[in-house]
């Protein structure tokens, strides 16, 4: 990362008590979005988002922190939330914590490379579910050709 991106990200997080977005698109692996800095300010879990293009994810991001902000944050997995996609729910999945690395290396650094002592941060994937009928990666109506589109990071529980 460039200089005037990490000014960015730490500007965000520690002046002005918000949140930075990252999205990757590198081809190699699945799109994604997710926050830094929820869990700094806000004590609530990161947030990341996979397969969908960087307008939606950020959309989807945004409306998600700004709950946390406002105090409607603790997202709990296995429970449905239908507040920030119109006409379908979201869940959210916790993310393995081996995945960190290579999927979010925005939030790796900043927790456990520019803060001194060096933090853990726990991550929550919000999960969509298929347009065409509402279904989830984890539900038999599920789209097989989807797979690849958005990988569940981690366990329903």
């Amino acid at each position: 990362m460039h200089e005037a991106e990490l000014w960015k990200i730490t500007t965000a997080i520690e002046r002005d008590g918000l949140w930075h977005l990252t999205y990757i698109d590198d081809g190699a692996t699945p799109r994604r979005g997710f926050t830094t800095g929820l869990w700094a300010n806000f004590r609530h879990p990161e947030i990341c988002v996979v397969g969908p293009t960087e307008e939606t994810a950020t959309l989807l991001l945004e409306a998600i922190a700004e709950a946390v902000r406002d105090g409607e944050g603790g997202f709990q997995p296995r429970t449905r939330y239908g507040r920030f996609l119109e006409g379908a729910d979201v869940e959210f999945v916790r993310v393995e914590k081996s995945l960190y690395e290579d999927a979010f290396p925005t939030a790796v650094w900043y927790y456990c490379h520019h803060l001194k002592p060096a933090q853990g941060f726990p991550m929550l994937q919000c999960v969509l579910p298929y347009g065409g009928n509402g279904a989830f990666p984890w539900d038999e109506r599920w789209p097989s050709h989807l797979d690849n589109w958005q990988p569940v990071l981690g366990l329903r529980y």
